[in-house]
């Protein structure tokens, strides 16, 4: 990587200004908007008239600050700068209420910073201030996994001083001659001075276990913890004895028992992920992974594509769902040189899709699932063009779609008297109304299934106007992750309506008191048991099943499956017509069930609803008809 030279120029021989010309790079274009070259002034008339001022200039600040910006990119596009970066972020980073990484300077105290991380993107040039910064890194995540109170010593001078001070005043005052030092003090002095040091005496071992624990102590304890309980767990008497279900509740337990949440237990597998992709990444720049494509293919790009840190916002069924898309092409397409996939191929197996291939009811493929599966290849491709040590143009961007594969069933919300056909069924049994609640969630609030079975007691608040509100903002939900990767409108606050409020307030009253003061109760997890089938954090696979057979003796009779889609999904459907119905704002709706706002208001209106906007649009939901949900005949 070399270093952009500073031309001067002077368009204009009669005396015009100075500037300074760079040329840039093949591989940093797509930053300059296509530009070959830069142009900045080296300063006004006044300040620059000759040729020698004009180096001197591109020899000082301006000229730094200018290459700065070039080279600036080089570390973008570097991924092992990148992933240097995410495990500083996973280490230290801090989060406001809603879920969102606040700036660096509010950062857990580090001693490596994002901005040093710029180094290793130059290793050739800067070798030893390389090899020092990995080195460090490797430190840090050494002191992470073997992280330990340590009790520091105790500054007698410095906890005493108040007492200190009163002796002397009992000695006639701090200014007394050296000769009274031995005198006796009050017996007043020396009842508060005992009470003070019995004070003392029972706050400083907290203070001084408070001030040697780490912050990452609890992150730290989830490895030991997992160690422990995975060879008690893998132990022939019992796997004997315990189902997985009564395994996975036991390593809950003991975490439970060591005071590790939730929260701590995806930050630790968080900090792995990125200390591992960093060790990849690391180990191909030390090797000296080479730009020449020929020979790379599909398949080793297909791998590196997955390992990179950027796909960890997926989750793990979407991402075997697209790995199992990229190794469907490379089995049909064969495992071709990166080098040679281009346009023509990629029409030739989007044609094989349109007329070879069937789905598993063996019907022909939709418009859909033909964009997704070609996207899933276009993926990998698109990766193997960001590389900076890559040479390769992605020529899938502007692939033809039209006229391919079937048009998709539309999703049809459900009418209001279905809805009230549906709460009528006694779908229950002993549970408490709990399935009955969740489908009343769903239809109430525009939550996702997700959103919806896996609450706990926490993700029930009340705001500070009095305002009762079902919360997404928990760092453990597992929520929808929108492509662009902004949070902000999934992780939000929703008002909870007067008539839903009712059944919520009567369920609540089946949980134990301890039960509904810890905040990481489920609400219906454990009790419906959607531990079973849990994925990725996810717990909606098993609940689809449980409420989809819960409703099925309604859903089955109104639904046309030539016709359109009716499933759990079109009570979102379903809230979002009622809604739209009754002329809420769309931008509300949108903040209200999570969607990403449109147009201008993507980059205008993202912020999320404020307490008294919440309550506003409460007061609107209440007004809207879901009186259905009470399945009075």
């Amino acid at each position: 990587m070399k270093r952009p030279i500073i031309n001067i120029i002077k368009p204009n021989s009669k005396g015009g200004r100075y500037y300074m010309l760079v040329s840039i790079p093949v591989e940093l274009r797509k930053f300059f908007n296509g530009k070959r070259q830069i142009k900045r002034s080296c300063g006004s008339l006044r300040e620059v008239t000759t040729y020698p001022e004009a180096v001197a200039v591109s020899q000082g600040e301006k000229g730094k600050a200018l290459l700065d910006e070039i080279m600036a990119k080089y570390y973008e596009i570097d991924p092992l700068v990148f992933s240097a970066e995410k495990l500083l972020e996973s280490l230290f980073a801090t989060h406001d209420n809603q879920g969102r990484i606040l700036p660096e300077s509010k950062w857990h105290k580090s001693k490596v910073s994002k901005a040093d991380c710029k180094i290793l993107a130059t290793p050739k040039n800067n070798q030893e201030e390389y090899d020092r910064l990995v080195n460090r890194l490797r430190a840090i995540m050494s002191s992470f996994l073997d992280a330990e109170i340590t009790v520091p010593d105790v500054d007698i001078d410095s906890d005493f001083k108040a007492i200190e001070s009163q002796i002397n005043m009992s000695r006639g005052g701090i200014m007394s001659p050296t000769k009274y030092r031995d005198d006796p003090i009050s017996k007043q002095i020396a009842d508060d001075l005992m009470e003070q040091l019995n004070f003392h005496n029972d706050q400083m071992k907290e203070k001084l276990i408070k001030a040697g624990t780490p912050f990452w102590y609890n992150w730290s304890r989830v490895g030991w913890i997992k160690d422990k309980t995975n060879q008690i767990m893998n132990s022939e008497t019992m796997k004997e004895r315990m189902s997985i279900t009564q395994m996975k509740e036991f390593e809950q337990m003991m975490f439970q028992a060591e005071g590790v949440t939730q929260d701590d237990i995806d930050r630790y597998y968080k900090i792995q992920s990125a200390y591992k992709d960093f060790t990849d990444k690391e180990y191909e720049k030390s090797l000296g992974r080479g730009t020449d494509l020929k020979g790379v293919k599909f398949s080793e790009c297909m791998e590196q594509y997955h390992k990179d840190q950027r796909r960890s916002r997926y989750s793990a069924k979407s991402t075997k769902t697209e790995r199992g898309s990229q190794e469907y092409f490379m089995n049909t397409m064969g495992d071709r040189d990166i080098a040679l996939i281009d346009k023509k191929l990629g029409m030739e197996y989007i044609n094989h899709l349109d007329k070879d291939y069937n789905n598993k009811q063996g019907n022909p493929l939709s418009k859909a699932t033909i964009r997704k599966k070609v996207g899933a290849v276009r993926s990998v491709l698109k990766w193997a063009e960001e590389q900076p040590d890559y040479n390769f143009l992605n020529t899938w961007n502007d692939l033809s779609f039209e006229n391919r594969g079937v048009a998709e069933k539309p999703r049809r919300s459900w009418e209001d008297a279905w809805l009230k056909e549906l709460f009528q069924l006694d779908i229950d049994g002993d549970k408490h109304d709990g399935l009955k609640l969740q489908l009343r969630i769903l239809v109430c609030t525009g939550c996702r299934l997700e959103e919806a079975c896996a609450l706990q007691m926490g993700d029930l608040k009340t705001l500070e106007n009095g305002l009762k509100v079902i919360s997404t903002e928990r760092e453990s939900l597992v929520v929808k992750r929108p492509r662009n990767g902004d949070m902000r409108a999934v992780r939000r606050k929703i008002p909870i309506i007067n008539i839903l409020q009712e059944y919520i307030d009567a369920y609540l009253k089946t949980f134990t008191e301890e039960e509904r003061k810890e905040d990481s109760t489920f609400l219906f997890v454990d009790r419906f048991n959607y531990y079973r089938r849990m994925s990725g954090g996810k717990y909606s696979n098993e609940a689809s099943d449980v409420l989809i057979n819960a409703i099925d003796p309604v859903r089955l009779k109104y639904l046309n499956p030539k016709e359109f889609r009716l499933d759990l999904h079109s009570l979102r459907t379903t809230f979002n017509r009622i809604t739209a119905d009754a002329f809420i704002q769309d931008s509300t709706r949108k903040k209200i069930i999570g969607h990403t706002q449109s147009d201008r208001d993507k980059n205008y209106l993202m912020e999320p609803l404020s307490p008294s906007a919440l309550q506003s649009a409460k007061q609107q939901l209440d007004n809207c008809d879901f009186n259905f949900i009470r399945g009075e005949k």
